[in-house]
């Protein structure tokens, strides 16, 4: 699947529009209607692509700002407080320290 391009979407609508033209000059109305719905189509289709694009993007940028808050402001707060809590020898509390470093990075 290649995602679709305003450029390309505007050489095929109007590769149609000029095909649509030349079957009506040439009194293939039939043939020109349906090259129009199909042009039609195409349009309506584009448009509800670009629409979920849009929205795809803000959901990513919602994720993207819920996952740095939770790593910055959770995870770091977390881990620090209970480093000041904990005795820093205790086993479970450094594996806890390696996962999330190998995981998150934090």
């Amino acid at each position: 699947m290649h995602g679709l391009s305003v450029a390309r979407h505007k050489q095929m609508n109007d590769a149609l529009w000029k095909l649509e033209q030349l079957m009506k000059a040439r009194g293939d109305v039939g043939s020109a209607n349906e090259i129009g719905l199909r042009r039609r189509q195409l349009d309506e289709y584009f448009d509800v692509y670009t629409g979920m694009l849009e929205t795809l993007s803000d959901q990513i940028l919602v994720y993207e700002k819920l996952y740095s808050d939770i790593k910055a402001n959770q995870i770091s707060k977390k881990l620090l407080m209970l480093k000041k809590k904990i005795k820093p020898l205790h086993q479970n509390f450094e594996q806890l320290i390696d996962v999330i470093t190998s995981h998150y990075g934090t």
